[in-house]
């Protein structure tokens, strides 16, 4: 328990040291000590429940990397994975319609391929994975994939983390 915080609390000091690739990962330097914690306990609630981590929202993949370093540390990336879904890089059109409060600039400098490149950054490519495209489809095709992490036909999920700016995405997850 005492490596796994160690590990968790100097992640953000990591982070810092090792990658600056561009403005987008300046965040990282400033990471809430707070925010780390609670994403470590919501974490240490579920850690003994089979299955995978989903992340409806992914954004610039902040929590692809917490959650993957996560599976990582408790030795748990033989038998987990995270997946992550978003549109990364704008809102649908459809959402942008609905919601007239939503940016459609907002994740204009996202993009799927710098999530992804992020994450191999970090030694993650085999623990988090992204899947791209409007989750109102993707969600479907994935659950009926015959995916690797499935036992039995069944996609187990241990924590389901809805974070989606757009109600009807949130609504459907």
């Amino acid at each position: 328990m005492f490596k796994l915080k160690r590990n968790i609390f100097n992640l953000s000091k990591k982070i810092s040291n090792k990658y600056r690739p561009d403005a987008r990962d300046n965040y990282l330097e400033r990471i809430e000590l707070s925010y780390l914690y609670n994403i470590f306990n919501l974490y240490k609630e579920v850690e003994s429940c089979p299955g995978n981590i989903i992340e409806l929202g992914v954004g610039a993949g902040r929590n692809a990397i917490l959650f993957g370093n996560l599976i990582r540390a408790t030795g748990q990336h033989a038998s987990a994975r995270y997946f992550g879904f978003d549109t990364f890089g704008s809102y649908t059109p459809r959402d942008l319609e609905l919601e007239s409060n939503l940016d459609p600039n907002k994740w204009a400098n996202n993009s799927y391929e710098f999530v992804s490149e992020r994450i191999e950054r970090h030694g993650l490519k085999d623990i988090s994975k992204l899947i791209n495209g409007d989750i109102r489809k993707t969600i479907p095709q994935f659950i009926g994939q015959d995916h690797p992490k499935k036992s039995n036909n069944y996609l187990y999920c241990r924590l389901i983390y809805v974070d989606c700016s757009a109600y009807e995405p949130a609504k459907i997850a």
